[in-house]
């Protein structure tokens, strides 16, 4: 069940809770196509011991509009959350473009973080030269360099037009989806509106254990560049796919599968 939590000056942010509520917590952030309904969780968290918590970023699903500057800003609306929840300790999760978010936290709440886990995440976009590691670096540049000007709407329609118009109605009509449509796509706006700025801290900040999956062909996000941003980190383990897409339900039910090992076999 969705529950929200509110935030500066009426803002909400919606969250939703799986597997055992008196279990280790782990706070998951979602990618870029992506949402907190996920019924299937409860399966498959079932007799783990672990508190699954799904938290819908600013713009998707229940969770209102705020404008962030940067991944940095994710620090005082979480803290929000986790006083609500009465969070001590605890680990994150970060799919995709979910990522730096989970970073962030990692690199600026370190008191609270114990464990990252990462899977077919974003690379350290602020990087000189990361561009240069995905397949058109030119259009990579283009498309960073409009979505650091533009407005966010125009932003949120041509994120629309890429990803969202091409989609068969089933898919649209899936919970995931929906949580994007259901503020007009200004959630996925601003998370490129974030990827093409200053993050607002270093992954070299970050001192936990990150544990990171990611395919060798992946076609979305380069795996030159995850290695890259690996290879800064303090303390890290790579899992790579050999060959699998940037995401699939295989690769997604894998990778819980080795995150809840990590915590069963650590906590």
């Amino acid at each position: 069940m969705v529950q929200r939590v509110q935030y500066a000056d009426q803002h909400v942010l919606s969250y939703a809770e799986y597997g055992d509520t008196n279990g280790y917590p782990v706070l998951f952030h979602h990618g870029l196509i992506g949402g907190i309904t996920q019924p299937d969780l409860n399966q498959i968290l079932a007799g783990q011991g672990i508190r699954m918590i799904l938290v819908a970023r600013p713009g998707y699903g229940e969770s209102s509009t705020y404008a962030m500057a940067s991944y940095a800003d994710w620090i005082t609306i979480s803290q929000v959350l986790i006083d609500h929840l009465d969070l001590r300790t605890f680990d994150v999760v970060g799919v995709s473009a979910g990522a730096p978010y989970a970073y962030a936290l990692a690199a600026l709440m370190p008191q609270h973080v114990q464990r990252v886990f990462i899977s077919s995440g974003l690379p350290a976009l602020y990087l000189d030269g990361i561009y240069e590691t995905y397949p058109d670096p030119p259009a990579v540049t283009q498309f960073y360099d409009f979505c650091r000007t533009a407005p966010l709407e125009e932003i949120a329609q041509q994120l629309h037009d890429m990803y969202i118009a091409p989609l068969p109605e089933d898919v649209k009509a899936s919970s995931d989806v929906q949580a994007i449509l259901a503020q007009h796509c200004m959630g996925m706006a601003q998370e490129a509106r974030l990827q093409s700025v200053d993050w607002g801290f270093e992954v070299t900040d970050i001192s936990q254990l990150v544990v990171i999956q990611h395919s060798i062909t992946d076609a979305v996000v380069p795996f030159r560049a995850v290695q890259r941003t690996a290879r800064l980190l303090k303390d890290y383990l790579l899992y790579t796919l050999d060959d699998a897409p940037h995401s699939s339900p295989e690769t997604y039910a894998l990778f819980l599968q080795r995150l809840l090992q990590h915590i069963n076999t650590t906590k």
